[in-house]
């Protein structure tokens, strides 16, 4: 039998033991509700200093858009070359301004309190600037910076891309199809075109359907149909025929010389003479 002392001391362990539990699961708890808090407010400071920075750079520099220079000589860091074919060049009067100690002193304090660290900005302008145009935008900074703070905004900004790209796709889709329908037009208006100028009767030709990849192939590669070949055929030997001549052959004969004066002209064979 177990002495009531030793049973005593074992129930006094295992309440202990419980007791620890909950105090150091409370302890976690409350730690991980502090550091979601924290979190939450880094980031409405980063959301609340990124505005300011915008009405800043919109008063100073009359945009929101930062070259590379600037940022780098505000943080004191080198960032990527900017690439030599790049499509911006900032304006000579804005960078004097932004390079200024003022908008300097400015921009330091204002990534200083968004916690904008150097590393946190390189790894923005790394990811987004990919193709090394040398600036971005206070919004594009504002939404690196968020990400690179959240994990949660992260996967929402990718599902946002993801439904993105699902539209681009369908608009893709669309355009195919209208471009099948063009295609279609076109052969359309050169068969009535070589019916209305040759005075033909219009034929009502069933034809076969292709299949819509065969369709879309055609559209791309600028494929036409018989009809349509011999449609144009027909339409550029039209200045053969007796009594007709091409645009080309009209302006070989010249330009049209007007004189004033006075008397009669006859027309005949082809040919104007005037006398009095």
């Amino acid at each position: 039998a177990i002495p009531t002392f030793s049973l005593a001391v074992l129930i006094g362990l295992g309440l202990m033991k419980m007791a620890v539990g909950v105090m150091c699961e409370s302890a976690i708890m409350l730690t991980r509700v502090r550091l979601q808090e924290t979190k939450n407010a880094e980031l409405v400071m980063l959301v609340k200093k990124m505005s300011e920075l915008r009405s800043l750079c919109l008063k100073k520099l009359n945009t929101t858009v930062i070259p590379q220079e600037v940022m780098e000589q505000a943080l004191g860091i080198r960032l990527r070359p900017k690439d030599q074919s790049s499509d911006y060049e900032p304006d000579p009067a804005m960078l004097k301004i932004g390079l200024g100690p003022d908008f300097q002193k400015s921009l330091r304090k204002t990534l200083s309190d968004a916690k904008m660290t150097k590393e946190v900005v390189r790894k923005i302008y790394d990811k987004l600037d990919s193709k090394r145009r040398g600036c971005l935008t206070v919004d594009q900074l504002t939404r690196g910076g968020v990400c690179m703070k959240s994990k949660e905004l992260v996967k929402i900004m990718l599902f946002a891309n993801c439904l993105g790209i699902m539209r681009i796709r369908q608009t893709c889709a669309a355009l195919q199809n209208r471009l099948v329908e063009l295609h279609s037009s076109l052969d359309d208006v050169v068969k009535d075109a070589k019916t209305l100028i040759h005075r033909e009767k219009k034929k009502d030709v069933v034809l076969r359907s292709k299949a819509p990849q065969a369709l879309l192939a055609a559209a791309k590669s600028g494929e036409m149909s018989n009809d349509v070949i011999h449609a144009l055929k027909s339409l550029a030997e039209m200045g053969q025929r007796p009594g007709v001549q091409a645009l080309p052959d009209i302006y070989k004969t010249g330009r049209l010389k007007l004189s004033r004066g006075s008397g009669l002209i006859d027309v005949a064979g082809g040919e104007v003479t005037g006398h009095h």
